[in-house]
């Protein structure tokens, strides 16, 4: 589940909704691998405030980290990962 926040850290709608496709970037992992997990095109699964859900194609080995950004992207022009 990713948060979506301001500069300041605090919680901002996102607007996205089930089934958008959306750019995931700026994630971090344990491993590089993690990381490539995180990071893609991705369908979302649940979406609601400033909460949303997508699923990755493997189960990474830790936790994710880094400065996620999500924009939404043109589908079909947007090769969805993890799917």
């Amino acid at each position: 589940t990713a948060f979506t926040v301001d500069e300041l850290g605090n919680p901002v709608n996102h607007g996205f909704s089930v089934g958008v496709a959306v750019n995931v970037s700026g994630v971090t992992g344990p491993t590089d691998s993690d990381a490539l997990l995180y990071n893609g095109s991705f369908l979302l699964t649940s979406a609601s405030g400033n909460q949303f859900t997508y699923q990755v194609s493997a189960e990474p080995s830790g936790n994710a980290g880094g400065t996620l950004s999500a924009n939404t992207c043109a589908s079909p022009m947007c090769p969805v990962s993890g799917v």
